[in-house]
C-alpha cells in the first residue's frame, strides 16, 4: 500500500499541538493554517497495515516531528520535497533498503533509522543542525558523510557490514562514534583530528592496519584513548614493523623446545630439560631469510606443557601471533614422562589435539595455526590428521617433523615464512617509531621490573607525547611485552621480565601445596619468596590476586592465602553440614555449560574472585558465598561438566545471577557455551546474546533453543543482559523522562566544545517538550 501524509490522517486522533503528539502514538497535529506539524503512527493501527511506501510531498513541508517506527511492511520512503521544519524523525524498525534525503533539512536534529535493511543512504545536502544519526543494525557496506554536519555529535553505525567509512573534516564536534561489529580494515585518516571525540566503539572489526591490543575486548567499552594515542605517535614518525610473535604449545615432552632450537640453527639435544613456564627465544632474518622484511624480530614463546603452567598461559597468549601446535602419539613420549614424573613438582595430563586447538582459538580467533607432528622418525606410531582441523574455525595446516633427524625442517621453515608473510598484517607495515624505541629500551633493562617513574623517563627519551604514557603502557601490557596493573600497590611497578615473573609464580604455586590443601601461610610465603623484600612480597601476592590465581582467606591474621587448584576434592564434615543447609534454602536458578570443554582456568579464577565472600566454604569444584547480602552456591558437576548456580528466588537475585553468568563468559574467553533455566532446555549463549542485541525491545520475541525445535521467549533471559543496556547502545528514541547531565570539567583542558554539544542536545530535547533535567556532575540518560 502507498500513502502520503494526508492519506494517513484518517482515523488518527487529532491533537492541538505537536508536543502532545510526541508523547503519544496514532495521532497527529495541525498548525493554524491546517498543515500537518506532527504525526505518530504505530504498526498496530489499521492505517499502517500493509503500508509499504510512504510519500512525503508538499503536504508534509510543515512537519516538525514524524514517528513511523516499527511498521514492518514499510520498505520505501520517498521525499518529493525537502522538509525544512523537520526536527525529529524516527523511521526505525521498518524494512527500508535505501533512503535519499534531498537538500533542505535545515532544522533536522535527530534521525533514527536503526534496525532496517538499509544498503544505501544518501544525503544530497547538508544537515547543519543534526546532533544524532542512528543507523545501527542495517546492511550498509560503505558510508560517506558529506560536509555540512558540523554539529553532529553522536553517530551510531554498529552491526552493519561497513568496509569503508569516510567523515568530513567539518565533523569536528563528533563526540561518540559507534562502529561495533562491522568489516572495517582501517579508520578514517582524519579521525585523530576530531578533538571532541570521547567514545569510539570498535569491537568486532578486522582493523588489519591497527594492533589488536589497542582495541577493547569488551564490546561495551570505548577504544578511543588507545587509538588516539597510537595514531598520534604514528603520525609523528614511523618505522617498518619487523616484530612478530611465535607461540609454540602442546603437551609436555613432545619436542617444542627442540623444534625451536632447530629453527634457530642450534643442535638437537637428546635429553632436553623440561620447559618450566615460558621460555623466550628469538628468530632473526638469518634464521628465516625469506621473510619479506629487511629485518626480523620474531619473539618465540615456548610454553611448558604441565598443568601448573596453564594458570598463567592466559597472560601471555595473544591474538596477533603465529601458533605452532606440537603433537605426537603419546606412546612416543611416555618413556620420558614416566622416568621423570617422580622428580617433577608439577602435574602432568595428556591432552588431545582437539583440546589444544580449541584452547588456541579461545585466545586467537583467527590467528594462523600450523600443526607440527613431532617424532616423525618413529613412523609406526604416527597419528592421522583429521580433515575437520583444516576447516573453520581452526583452518590448520599440518606437516611432519623430527628434530633428531632434521626431517621436515625445510618444510617447517617454508610454512612458517608463508604464514608470517601472508597472515601477520602488521609485519612490514608502519609502526610508531616512538613505541619501537620504548620497546627496545625496555629489553635493555637488566632488572625484572621498573617503576612507573623509570618508565616515564624512558618515554620522554623516546619522544613519546606527554600524556600518552598510560595508553602506551596498556598497549605493552596487552601485547605481552610487560605485565602491569593500574591499581593500588601495583601501579608503580612494571614487570618487564616474563621469565622472572613465571619463575616466581611457580616457586610459590606448585605441588608442595597439594599436601597443604592449597593453604599459603606466612611461613610458606616467606620460604617460597625468600629472595624478595617485604614490600616486594606484598606486591607479588597482590599481583597473584589480580591474576585471580590466589585469594585471601577471611578472618586470618597474619593473612593466609588459598591457591584454588590445590583445594581438596570435597568439603570437610562441618563445612558439609553448613553447605547442605544453605543449599536447602536456595533454588537452582540456572545452569551453564561449555559445549566442548570447561576452560582450564575457569574454576581457579572464579574461586579466587568469590573466595573472599565465602565464609571459607569452598572446595576444588564449588563454593558457597554471600555477595551483597545475597546467598549463592556455584558447583561444577564433574559428571556433565556443568556449572550449577543456586540462589534465592525473586527479582533481587537477578543482579547477582547476571554477575555470575558474565563471569563464566569472561573467564571462559567467550568459548562456545549454553545456558539453561531448568537444566533441560539449553540455549546457545552466543545465539542468546545475538537475539538480545537485535530484539531487546521486544521481550515476547521467540527463537529456537539449541535443539533446533523448542522455542523460548527472550523475556525469560533478559535479566542476564539488562545492565548491558547503556548509553553506548543506540537508543530507539529518547525516553519521555530524561535526566540530562554533563561533566563540565576543566575548561582549559576540555575546551568549550563539550559544553556546546551538551547545550545543543539539551535544547533539542527541551524543544520536544520532554521533562529534561540537567546536572554538572556526569553525562548520561535516565
Amino acid at each position: 500500500m502507498e500513502a502520503n501524509i494526508n492519506k494517513l490522517l484518517k482515523d488518527l486522533q487529532k491533537l492541538s499541538t505537536a508536543e502532545e503528539v510526541r508523547r503519544l502514538i496514532n495521532c497527529y497535529s495541525l498548525d493554524k493554517t491546517g498543515k500537518v506539524t506532527a504525526i505518530s503512527l504505530s504498526n498496530e493501527h489499521k492505517n499502517a497495515k500493509n503500508l509499504s511506501r510512504l510519500i512525503l510531498d508538499e503536504e508534509a513541508v510543515a512537519l516538525q516531528y514524524i514517528n513511523v517506527s516499527g511498521i514492518e511492511t514499510l520498505s520505501e520512503i520517498v521525499f518529493r520535497a525537502a522538509l525544512p521544519e523537520l526536527i525529529y524523525a524516527d523511521f526505525s524498525r521498518c524494512k527500508l533498503t535505501e533512503i535519499t534525503l534531498p537538500p533542505g533539512f535545515l532544522k533536522l536534529e535527530q534521525l533514527y533509522l536503526h534496525n532496517n535493511e538499509l544498503q544505501q543512504i544518501t544525503f544530497q545536502g547538508a544537515c547543519p543542525k543534526m546532533i544524532l544519526l542512528d543507523l545501527a543494525n542495517n546492511q550498509l557496506t560503505d558510508f560517506s558523510l558529506p560536509a555540512g554536519f558540523e554539529k553532529l555529535a553522536y553517530l551510531y553505525l554498529p552491526d552493519n557490514k561497513l568496509k569503508s567509512l569516510q567523515l568530513p573534516s567539518d565533523a569536528g564536534r563528533l563526540n561518540t562514534l559507534h562502529l561495533r561489529n562491522n568489516k572495517l580494515d582501517d579508520l578514517p585518516e582524519n579521525l585523530v583530528g576530531f578533538s571532541d571525540m570521547e567514545a569510539l566503539y570498535l569491537y568486532g572489526n578486522p582493523l588489519l592496519k591497527l594492533p589488536k591490543q589497542i582495541i577493547s575486548e569488551d564490546e561495551r567499552a570505548s577504544s578511543w584513548e588507545a587509538v588516539r594515542s597510537y595514531l598520534q605517535e604514528l603520525g609523528k614518525a614511523a618505522i617498518i614493523n619487523d616484530r612478530a610473535k611465535l607461540i609454540i604449545v602442546g603437551n609436555g615432552r613432545v619436542g617444542k623446545t627442540s623444534m625451536y632450537r632447530r629453527l634457530k640453527g642450534l643442535p638437537f639435544r637428546k635429553n632436553e630439560p623440561y620447559t618450566h613456564g615460558v621460555q623466550l627465544g628469538l628468530l632473526e632474518k638469518k634464521n628465516l631469510p625469506e621473510v619479506k622484511t629487511d629485518k626480523l624480530n620474531l619473539t618465540v614463546w615456548d610454553f611448558g606443557g604441565q598443568d601448573i603452567f596453564y594458570a598463567t598461559h592466559q597472560f601471555f597468549l595473544s591474538e596477533e601471533a603465529v601458533y605452532l601446535l606440537a603433537w605426537t602419539n603419546e606412546e612416543n613420549v611416555e618413556p620420558h614422562r614416566l622416568s621423570e614424573n617422580e622428580r617433577l613438582s608439577f602435574n602432568e595430563k595428556w591432552r588431545s589435539c582437539d583440546y589444544w586447538l580449541d584452547n588456541i582459538r579461545l585466545y586467537s580467533a583467527a590467528g594462523p595455526l600450523l600443526m607440527v607432528q613431532t617424532n616423525s622418525d618413529l613412523p609406526a606410531t604416527q597419528l592421522v590428521f583429521n580433515p575437520e582441523w583444516g576447516k573453520e574455525p581452526f583452518n590448520a595446516k599440518s606437516l611432519s617433523f623430527s628434530a633428531a633427524k632434521d626431517y621436515g625442517l625445510p618444510e617447517l621453515k617454508n610454512h612458517l615464512v608463508y604464514l608470517l608473510n601472508n597472515s601477520m598484517p602488521l609485519l612490514g607495515k608502519e609502526f610508531p617509531k616512538s613505541y619501537d624505541t620504548v620497546i627496545k629500551s625496555l629489553k635493555k633493562q637488566n632488572v625484572p621490573y621498573i617503576t612507573f617513574k623509570d618508565f616515564k623517563i624512558i618515554c620522554e627519551k623516546s619522544q613519546i607525547t606527554k600524556g600518552n604514557e598510560k595508553e602506551l603502557l596498556k598497549f605493552l601490557n596487552n601485547a605481552g611485552v610487560v605485565v602491569y596493573f593500574d591499581s593500588p600497590l601495583l601501579n608503580d611497578t612494571i614487570y618487564i621480565d616474563p621469565n622472572w615473573l613465571t619463575r616466581m609464580v611457580y616457586g610459590l604455586i606448585n605441588n608442595k601445596l597439594r599436601k597443604l590443601n592449597g593453604i599459603i601461610d606466612e611461613d610458606y610465603l616467606n620460604d617460597a619468596l625468600n629472595v624478595l623484600t617485604a614490600k616486594e612480597k606484598e606486591q607479588f601476592v597482590t599481583l597473584l590476586q589480580k591474576f585471580e590465581l590466589i585469594f585471601k582467606r577471611s578472618g586470618d591474621s597474619p593473612p593466609t592465602y588459598i591457591a584454588p587448584q590445590y583445594l581438596p576434592e570435597c568439603l570437610s564434615y562441618n563445612e558439609k553440614s553448613f553447605y547442605s543447609s544453605a543449599k536447602e534454602r536456595l533454588s537452582r536458578v540456572f545452569t551453564f555449560r561449555f559445549t566442548k570443554f570447561v576452560p582450564e582456568n575457569l574454576m581457579i579464577n572464579f574461586l579466587s574472585r568469590y573466595g573472599p565472600f565465602s565464609n571459607n566454604v569452598y572446595w576444588k569444584h564449588g563454593i558457597y558465598f554471600n555477595y551483597e547480602r545475597q546467598e549463592c552456591i556455584v558447583e561444577l558437576t564433574l559428571e556433565g561438566e556443568i556449572l550449577e548456580v543456586y540462589a534465592g528466588n525473586g527479582l533481587e537475585t537477578y543482579d547477582l545471577q547476571q554477575r555470575i553468568c558474565n563471569a563464566f563468559v569472561e573467564l571462559g574467553k567467550n568459548a562456545q557455551a549454553e545456558i539453561s533455566l531448568d537444566n533441560n532446555i539449553w540455549v546457545s549463549w552466543q545465539e542468546l546474546k545475538k537475539q538480545f542485541h537485535e530484539f531487546s525491545s521486544e521481550p515476547n520475541h521467540q527463537f529456537f533453543a539449541s535443539d533446533g525445535y523448542t522455542k523460548v521467549y527472550l523475556k525469560d533471559y533478559l535479566h542476564f543482559f539488562q545492565a548491558e543496556k547503556s548509553i553506548i547502545d543506540p537508543p530507539e528514541k529518547p525516553s519521555p523522562e530524561i535526566f540530562f547531565s554533563y561533566a563540565w570539567g576543566d575548561q582549559e583542558e576540555k575546551g568549550e566544545s563539550r559544553e556546546k554539544i551538551a547545550n545543543d542536545l539539551y535544547e533539542s530535547l527541551k524543544r520536544q517538550d520532554y521533562n529534561v533535567k540537567r546536572d554538572k556532575e556526569e553525562i548520561g540518560y535516565k
